[in-house]
């Protein structure tokens, strides 16, 4: 399997840590982010594309939500999964509104974290 780009924006960096690891483990070059606003920044004007946008939904100053409009609206091509550990049935609704391909549930199953990246980057490119 050819390794893909999986930018992972997620602002408590212990839990950044553990998911970039696991996600890595599974031979995949990982981008770490620590905020939607600096996401932005790198997707927006660096033009990093990765294969797969992993995001929080709630981080200060700018969402997960905000930095998932912005993806939708300006037609990145990027596969986006959101994340979050409260209101997990609204954030669930709400992120596969706004175009997320799919949600995964804090704390996190590592078993279901690799069946969910591996599924998504599977896909046909969107």
């Amino acid at each position: 399997m050819e390794k893909s780009l999986v930018m992972i924006v997620d602002d408590d960096a212990v839990f950044n840590n553990t998911l970039s690891a696991a996600v890595k483990k599974m031979g995949h070059h990982v981008l770490q982010v620590y905020s939607a606003a600096e996401a932005s920044n790198i997707l927006f004007t660096q033009q990093i594309k990765p294969e797969l946008l992993i995001c929080d939904v709630n981080m200060p100053q700018k969402s997960g939500f905000d930095l998932l409009k912005e993806v939708i609206t300006k037609n990145m091509n990027v596969r986006v999964c959101m994340i979050s550990g409260s209101d997990e049935r609204s954030n669930r609704l709400a992120s596969l509104q706004l175009g997320a391909v799919d949600f995964i549930s804090k704390p996190l199953e590592m078993g279901k974290v690799s069946e969910t990246v591996s599924k998504l980057l599977n896909q046909p490119s969107v």
